[in-house]
């Protein structure tokens, strides 16, 4: 199975709306995810490009577009232009963290 991140923007007015951490998915190819993502969010717009380790763009996603109703919306004039990005992973990121340590000389010491 695949593991997809979506990102949702609101292209109106420019800001980002919200994002999951990626999940397992039910698609087990990434045709079948373009498929199913090309229902839920409109036509495909384009792709989601990451560098490569040689500096080169590697496309990981697709870019959606399609109106959608504000949640608040009083009327069907409220509605604003929402992209979904979505990457594709192959498994649950890997996290790490790292310490800066500030070292002592002996001039700190009591």
């Amino acid at each position: 199975m695949l593991l997809i991140q979506e990102s949702w923007v609101n292209r109106t007015r420019g800001n980002l709306v919200g994002e999951t951490e990626p999940y397992e998915s039910r698609f087990e190819t990434p045709s079948e995810a373009y498929r199913g993502c090309r229902k839920l969010y409109g036509r495909c717009v384009g792709r989601v490009y990451v560098d490569g380790e040689n500096g080169e763009a590697r496309p990981i996603g697709w870019i959606f577009l399609k109106r959608a109703k504000y949640d608040d919306a009083r009327s069907k004039a409220d509605t604003y232009l929402q992209e979904t990005w979505i990457t594709l992973h192959s498994a649950p990121p890997v996290r790490s963290i790292k310490h800066n340590y500030v070292e002592l000389n002996a001039r700190d010491l009591p």
